[in-house]
């Protein structure tokens, strides 16, 4: 076989040569100027009218992340009239929608892809439309991540993969682990637990070129149909700020010209193909280890030697940078619409309005939605009915959730469900959140539900306040709260207070607070998040607060609030969060509420930002509304200083 410039340069002595260096160069050139001409092929002469956007569809199917569960997307496809007992197209005109995420996890997402394709055709010729939308999971399996892709997944493309291609996988794989084994056996289980049967005919397909990695590199990350949006997970920012076709182009080439650079740097032996090493963590070594700007005075000498034998041509160099650059590319953050959970996780407030802003730049009212499993296994409305939830967990062995589509025909919207078999309309505020509840059955729970354990601090006891520790019992859950008993500075009628102005705002910032008697003490019971942590906590232990929340928008929030309240009993011990979400909460308003009427003296304007949003609600309250709120708990005095500070706020604050 005639030897290429790539095994000229890779048969080189590991000291780079000035030959080495040419015929390295000169692959590369090959291969970068191969990878140019088939982007702007594409580019330039697509095979067919790109079209994303579709009006007057009489009827409309919508379905979930499947995640390998074929026989329930089959069950539910029968039972929405879309194929018939031969799993062939039934559906005539209707148009049916995939919001992503087909892969992973389950045993047959290979058949689910087969299914779908086959189905773009057969309904193509009935006069419908068959859409399937990128979701994470698909962009995860093209560039390689795969921490969930199942063993049976892999097992699906075992019999495409030759003993052969595993034999070579192994050597490759010895060759290059710096792992040490005592025999072959030992390397072998090693082996065969890195790159599993049907890993490499796995790979194969989902590359650029594969059968599969070619479909899902066609997909497109958003399409709207009459007056709904579908996207896999919400709409961020980026979209009001790019739009529909942006949107869609950056998925497809972005991505693709990723995967490109990523296989063009394996094909030269500059990155590994490990699955369980991060390619990028990979390239940016690559890069530092080539670096002479790198190299500390007190060991130049020795790194200027390292660097050399480490050096990279500089086309290489500027490839790594490249790749660098487009793995930090928008549409392949978790601020993406294939990643991001803020519209149905973060505060209304915030997400509101660019929920509201995407909506009106894709010229719709509604967008249809995966991603996020709904605990209750029903589908949800939120923001007024401006996104539905649709993900109830299909796969039911991971999710123990149950099979959904949404069907839109006759200007209605009905949920089908299986297990059992229903059509249902979606649910509108009623998302379960903490504990698996929902806001009136959290509320019924801190009112009614048996008390079965209770830590109270020393001295409260005896009367002289201090929160005591509350477990209940609700449905065979246990909820924890806290509870503020009576004392002498009103402490439990400013917490309901606080509870009471925070839901005339909308801010979300107090947790659930109600009134309750408990060892014959009057007080108020507050939620306490089951994976809540204080900001003391946080620092004592360096955690780190992951989630999807902006934490800058919420301190800015938090400041706001505490202004407004007279706050001067803010602390690291009353600042909680919801760890996997990221979100802020607030307790203890035990000095709130005083009768300051102005902002204090020393107040930066520049600290504190009013944005829009808050700025109009604060601007909603008056005496009337929160007398009617907070009458009970605070007097009048009190919420005229609140609205002199309010007013105040919108004067001096931007």
């Amino acid at each position: 076989m005639k030897e290429t410039l790539l095994d000229v340069a890779l048969a080189k002595s590991k000291v780079p040569s000035k030959a080495t260096y040419l015929a390295w160069g000169l692959a590369f050139a090959l291969l970068y100027l191969g990878l140019c001409e088939s982007i702007y092929a594409r580019d330039v002469y697509p095979e067919e009218p790109i079209q994303w956007q579709w009006q007057n569809i009489d009827r409309v199917v919508v379905f979930p992340d499947v995640h390998g569960a074929y026989p329930e997307l089959v069950r539910l496809l029968q039972v929405s009239r879309v194929i018939d007992e031969n799993l062939k197209w039934s559906g005539n005109n209707t148009h049916l929608i995939s919001l992503g995420d087909l892969l992973d996890r389950g045993p047959q997402s290979r058949q689910t892809m087969d299914l779908l394709m086959r189905l773009q055709h057969e309904a193509a010729v009935a006069g419908g439309k068959v859409h399937v939308l990128a979701g994470n999971h698909e962009l995860m399996n093209l560039v390689g991540d795969l921490r969930y892709v199942s063993k049976a997944e892999y097992r699906e493309f075992a019999s495409d993969e030759s003993a052969a291609d595993r034999e070579n996988g192994y050597r490759d794989f010895i060759s290059g682990t710096d792992l040490t084994f005592e025999n072959q056996s030992q390397s072998r289980m090693a082996f065969e637990k890195m790159y599993p049967p049907g890993y490499f005919a796995h790979r194969d397909a989902f590359s650029v070129d594969g059968k599969y990695g070619s479909w899902l590199l066609s997909l497109p990350a958003i399409i709207t149909v009459n007056d709904m949006a579908f996207v896999h997970a919400s709409l961020p920012e980026m979209v009001s700020q790019h739009g529909l076709e942006k949107i869609n182009q950056d998925y497809q080439t972005i991505t693709r010209r990723y995967i490109e650079l990523w296989h063009a740097l394996i094909e030269l032996n500059v990155l590994t193909d490990n699955p369980k090493e991060n390619p990028e963590l990979q390239a940016a070594s690559r890069i530092q280890n080539s670096s002479p700007s790198d190299c500390l005075q007190s060991r130049q000498k020795d790194c200027l030697e390292q660097v050399q034998r480490n050096q990279l041509p500089t086309p290489v160099i500027n490839t790594l940078k490249e790749f660098l650059a487009l793995s930090e590319h928008p549409i392949l953050s978790s601020d993406s619409p294939l990643w991001s959970r803020g519209a149905v996780y973060c505060r209304a407030l915030h997400e509101r309005p660019i929920l509201d802003t995407a909506l009106q730049k894709l010229g719709v009212q509604q967008v249809i939605v995966g991603h996020t499993v709904t605990a209750d296994a029903r589908a949800h409305s939120l923001h007024a009915d401006k996104l539905i939830m649709l993900d109830t967990g299909m796969l039911i062995d991971y999710y123990q959730g149950r099979p959904a589509a949404l069907i839109v025909e006759n200007g209605k919207k009905l949920v089908q469900y299986l297990n059992p078999e229903e059509k249902l309309a979606p649910l509108h505020d009623q998302l379960p959140g903490s504990y698996g509840l929902s806001k009136k059955e959290l509320e019924l729970a801190l009112t009614t539900a048996q008390i079965t354990a209770i830590d109270k601090p020393t001295g409260a006891q005896l009367g002289v306040g201090g929160q005591w520790k509350v477990q209940l019992s609700h449905n065979n859950k246990n909820i924890m709260a806290l509870f503020y008993p009576d004392d002498r500075l009103n402490t439990h009628k400013k917490e309901l207070a606080a509870h009471k102005l925070d839901e005339v705002l909308g801010f979300e910032l107090v947790p659930l607070t109600v009134s309750r008697t408990i060892d014959n003490n009057t007080g108020a019971l507050q939620l306490e998040h089951p994976d809540s942590i204080t900001e003391d906590s946080r620092i004592k232990n360096n955690t780190g607060i992951g989630g999807w929340c902006s934490l800058p928008r919420q301190y800015q929030l938090m400041y706001a609030w505490d202004l407004l309240t007279a706050n001067s009993n803010r602390s690291a011990s009353n600042i909680h969060y919801r760890q996997d979400l990221g979100l802020v909460y607030l307790t203890d308003h035990s000095k709130a509420f005083g009768q300051r009427k102005t902002l204090p003296k020393t107040l930066r304007k520049d600290l504190v930002i009013l944005s829009p949003e808050v700025r109009a609600q604060l601007a909603i309250l008056d005496e009337q509304k929160l007398q009617q709120a907070m009458g009970d708990t605070i007097n009048k005095s009190a919420i005229r200083s609140l609205l002199k500070r309010r007013n105040a706020m919108l004067k001096k604050l931007d």
